[in-house]
């Protein structure tokens, strides 16, 4: 194959991949740019809540691609029932990985001061953090059918449907923040809330793409039914567990660089922290690329 052919499958293969990703930390951004409109110390609270929510969701991601190399690997020497029980104990591993995070956010919440930030934040962060953290469930979910796509080279799939729940959750932002069309108007909340209905949405229409079409019908995926195979689950996490700490010394840098603004106070520490989201979202995205 000639090098131009070869950097063609390459770029098509790996920009719908770029843009997926994208899509899950451009959330924030969003978020960012609308609840900014409400007021200095609305932003730093949805900034602070983000920047903690990226760290864990970079993780839970970096877990989820360890199915990816495994499902193309067993694709290429025609193991079909491989790569249905790989998928299987991947969905196991990030539903698992999921409420484990939540759980950790639940405890931490009641520390939230040993971040050091603004009262006042920190009061308003607590509730936007734990809505965005439960988002991380359905997420999760949504990233085991992804992976699995991907490593059978299939890309563009979750890319459209990560697109789409990024408009809606822009649109629900738009409704649910300041209560248009007889909806309740619930501050910067609905920002948390609307991103929350946004990763269902996106977790139903992914697994519906992948369990009802034909094209993934041969594999025979389980989704309930099944018995976890340990041996499976360590290979998908000696691949995962790195890549997800991997990605957390990434954002950490961001999210950390931040917290020196608190003495300025909420305008400049809010500014700072949507410049960290920026950056994080930027960076996932090349990186992927």
């Amino acid at each position: 194959m000639a090098v131009r052919e070869q950097v063609k499958t390459t770029f098509l293969l790996a920009y719908p991949v770029m843009l997926s990703q994208l899509g899950q930390v451009a959330v924030g951004v969003a978020d960012s740019m609308m609840v900014g409109r409400l007021g200095a110390l609305e932003l730093a609270a949805s900034s602070l809540a983000n920047s903690i929510f990226f760290v864990l969701l970079m993780f839970g991601i970096g877990i989820s691609m360890g199915l990816t190399p495994l499902v193309s690997k067993a694709y290429g020497k025609g193991k079909t029932n491989q790569i249905s029980r790989l998928f299987s104990n991947s969905l196991l591993i990030n539903f698992l990985t999921s409420l484990v995070m939540l759980g950790l956010v639940l405890l931490f919440s009641r520390n939230l001061n040993l971040l050091n930030q603004p009262e006042e934040v920190e009061a308003l962060a607590l509730p936007f953090l734990l809505i965005i953290t439960a988002s991380l469930v359905p997420l999760m979910v949504f990233q085991a059918f992804k992976q699995f796509v991907e490593g059978l080279s299939q890309t563009k799939q979750a890319m459209f449907i990560t697109i789409a729940a990024n408009l809606v959750n822009v649109f629900l932002n738009w409704l649910l923040i300041w209560g248009h069309w007889g909806f309740p108007e619930l501050g910067f909340l609905g920002a948390a809330w609307a991103t929350l209905i946004s990763r269902v949405l996106m977790m139903v229409l992914m697994g519906a793409y992948v369990l009802y079409s034909k094209r993934y019908a041969d594999f025979g995926l389980r989704i309930l039914r099944f018995k976890p195979n340990w041996t499976l689950c360590q290979r998908i996490l000696k691949i995962g567990v790195p890549t997800g700490f991997q990605f957390i010394f990434e954002v950490s840098a961001f999210s950390a660089a931040a917290g020196y603004f608190r003495e300025v106070g909420a305008s400049f520490f809010g500014a700072s922290k949507a410049r960290a989201n920026f950056c994080v979202s930027f960076s996932k995205g090349r990186q992927d690329f």
